[in-house]
């Protein structure tokens, strides 16, 4: 029996935007897990550290602004103008 799959279209065209595996109960658990064991290291490391990577992250997002904005819109079929402001609600969010 094959796994079930959770398919994401574009709302405007029907167009397959994605799709992947359906997470059981076990996938959850251990991603869950994992994050757990993880946020020890997070709290540890020092400020300074902590912050240098939320901007390497604020700034992947920036590079990758307008490709982010398209996959949201064909995702939830709003117009560009309105995902592309809700990438940069994430940058400038990063600052907070």
């Amino acid at each position: 029996m094959s796994q079930p799959e959770l398919i994401s279209t574009d709302p405007s065209t029907g167009e397959v935007v994605w799709k992947g595996p359906i997470a059981d109960a076990a996938a959850v658990d251990a991603a869950v897990g994992a994050a757990r064991a993880a946020q020890p290291g997070w709290e540890a490391l020092p400020l300074r550290k902590r912050v240098d990577v939320m901007r390497k992250y604020q700034n992947f997002v920036r590079d990758h602004g307008d490709e982010l904005a398209t996959m949201i819109s064909k995702e939830t079929g709003k117009p560009f103008w309105e995902t592309k402001t809700e990438v940069q609600s994430v940058i400038a969010k990063v600052d907070i």
